[in-house]
């Protein structure tokens, strides 16, 4: 049986992308990470799918979802332009349509439709 494990390897372009995502999703874009290490927008998105699986901007996407999502649980009275805001989406209609992608719903329909535990909506 063959060790996968030995033929895997690091790339530090992708940990300093992945890093920069997660440290302030609401702040970063992709332009600015190509810009910061040098490679292209084009050569950054090849990378980024090859050790990730995605492209950095669908990452970056989901990463903004799952922000809002903790928003949305940690607020008693939900303003949904200031989540939009915080999370780094242009407006509030991209926060919409992205969040309608990943969930299904829109963020009112998920927060009328949301159980008790984070990420669930019970199915009728």
């Amino acid at each position: 049986m063959q060790c996968y494990l030995n033929q895997l390897r690091e790339n530090p372009f992708v940990d300093f992308a992945i890093s920069k995502i997660l440290s302030c999703p609401n702040q970063i874009s992709i332009k600015e990470i190509s810009k910061n290490v040098g490679y292209s927008h084009k050569h950054v998105c090849k990378i980024f799918k090859e050790n990730v699986g995605v492209t950095p901007k669908t990452f970056l996407k989901i990463i903004r979802f799952q922000k809002a999502i903790q928003q949305i649980e940690q607020q008693r009275f939900v303003d949904w332009s200031a989540i939009a805001y915080d999370c780094g989406f242009y407006d509030q209609s991209h926060f919409i349509a992205d969040f309608k992608v990943f969930s299904g719903f829109t963020p009112t329909e998920y927060l009328n439709q949301k159980g008790e535990s984070l990420n669930y909506v019970p199915i009728k």
